[in-house]
């Protein structure tokens, strides 16, 4: 019962965390005022495939599950859709990395 009760608080936890995409605020050496990097997936909900917008700095995107555990690993080429349907159905965290695998940003993915 402790256990599930601590399981149950965490993914609420996590669900309102992650609800939205983050911008990423650590952008180091940028000037201030500079344009923060906004990185979207989609479709959302997804069945086979994500597809990501995001800024050309970005160069790994990491599939988490909600205990943070990696569970895919792509780098990311323009235009490209990356393979998701050996995944089970549920929320996942996604990942996008710069070329220093600093996070631009952490955004929710609901697999169908």
């Amino acid at each position: 019962m402790k256990h599930l009760l601590l399981l149950l608080t965490f993914a609420a936890f996590t669900t309102t965390l992650f609800t939205q995409s983050f911008r990423s605020s650590s952008c180091q050496g940028c000037k201030s005022g500079a344009v923060q990097t906004e990185a979207k997936v989609f479709p959302n909900p997804a069945t086979e495939y994500i597809e990501l917008s995001a800024s050309n700095r970005a160069t790994l995107l990491i599939i988490f599950n909600l205990v943070g555990r990696e569970i895919k690993r792509f780098t990311i080429k323009p235009k490209h859709r990356y393979y998701i349907g050996n995944l089970p159905n549920g929320l996942y965290l996604v990942q996008i990395l710069d070329e220093k695998n600093q996070p631009l940003a952490t955004l929710r993915l609901s697999k169908k």
